[in-house]
């Protein structure tokens, strides 16, 4: 498993419904109890299980799929049904998509809360959602997601859509694997999410059924800057923002983008490494500020009126904070410090 170029994502797929009529689990709380008793175990003591606390080195988060297409078979009320905890749901359905994803999220945030106490590897949860189906699965991945693979609904949704613009969400989409399933490669939303900012990037989603090379990620690329009419400074980008949403280590990301890689203006992208231009990178950054300003003034024009208002959360550091970040990097630089120091 161990690998300098990958990292890898723990896919669990949404099929309770199965070992439950199997007799294998007898509640959801009993099969989510076997995906985070383990990982419990080893991370309170890592001599429990040694081969199991090397593999969780190399594993960078988790992954929920299904058939997002299948209805969801239990017909009672959303209320009802939050009111279940996991060890109560004993029914044969699988629970809603919605009910699967908070609980994926609360253990996994939990599980990572105890290991980053200990400096041990923290884990993402970076679902399948929006590949078909109900759009408000894109909802679910919104608020308990650290990014999503597919998102492809998204071009049906333009509220939603600027909202994971707005927050920066990643967003991997695989458009040879949605031409076979869902959507033809010249209809997918692809080229329009980046070209409007999303935080998209491309990726393969089982290469050995929809691929026809041994480098399907570079096929990937190579057929979305032909068919989309993508330039190299377009494929580059792309290419960092997969970086940028990766599970690798901070310290690979300094090697790969430079070492202020998190900075999202110009301050921070060293062209050398990321082979995006400048004034691309202060293209998205001021866009996206400007954006920002005017929800900002929307809100402000709303207190003024007596209406109530916030400033929006940002997806993105300000000019001025990035400046700070900047000024500390140079001066660890002088000083010969290690970045880590950040």
């Amino acid at each position: 498993m161990a690998s300098v170029s990958n990292k890898f994502l723990v896919q669990t797929p949404r099929i309770y419904h199965v070992f439950r009529r199997k007799g294998e689990v007898q509640s959801f709380g009993h099969f989510l109890s076997n995906i985070f008793q383990p990982l419990w175990m080893v991370s309170l003591n890592s001599t429990a299980d040694p081969e199991l606390h090397n593999f969780l080195q190399h594993i960078s988060g988790f992954d929920s799929v299904d058939n997002e297409a299948q209805l969801d078979m239990n017909t009672m009320p959303s209320a009802e049904i939050s009111a279940i905890y996991p060890h109560k749901w004993t029914f044969e359905e699988n629970p809603p998509y919605w009910y699967w994803m908070y609980y994926m999220h609360l253990n996994i945030r939990l599980l990572n809360r105890y290991r980053e106490s200990k400096g041990q590897a923290t884990f993402s949860f970076r679902p399948h959602c929006g590949e078909a189906g109900s759009p408000f699965h894109l909802i679910d991945g919104f608020l308990l997601s650290s990014g999503i693979s597919h998102g492809i609904k998204l071009r049906e949704n333009a509220p939603l859509q600027y909202l994971y613009y707005l927050s920066q969400i990643g967003i991997a989409v695989s458009p040879l694997s949605n031409n076979s399933l869902w959507l033809r490669y010249s209809k997918n939303p692809f080229p329009d999410f980046f070209r409007r900012g999303l935080l998209v990037s491309l990726s393969t989603d089982d290469p050995l059924v929809f691929h026809h090379t041994s480098e399907p990620l570079i096929e990937e690329y190579a057929m979305a800057s032909k068919i989309y009419h993508l330039t190299s400074t377009d494929t580059c980008e792309i290419a960092k923002h997969s970086v940028l949403t990766s599970g690798f280590s901070d310290s690979l990301k300094r090697q790969w983008l430079g070492d202020g890689f998190f900075i999202r203006s110009s301050l921070g992208n060293d062209v050398t490494k990321s082979h995006v231009p400048d004034t691309r990178c202060a293209f998205r950054f001021e866009t996206y500020h400007d954006e920002i300003r005017y929800l900002n003034g929307l809100s402000t024009s709303s207190i003024s009126e007596g209406r109530g208002g916030r400033s929006f959360p940002l997806g993105m550091l300000d000019i001025l904070q990035e400046r700070q970040l900047y000024e500390i990097i140079q001066n660890l630089r002088r000083s010969n410090e290690p970045m880590n120091k950040l």
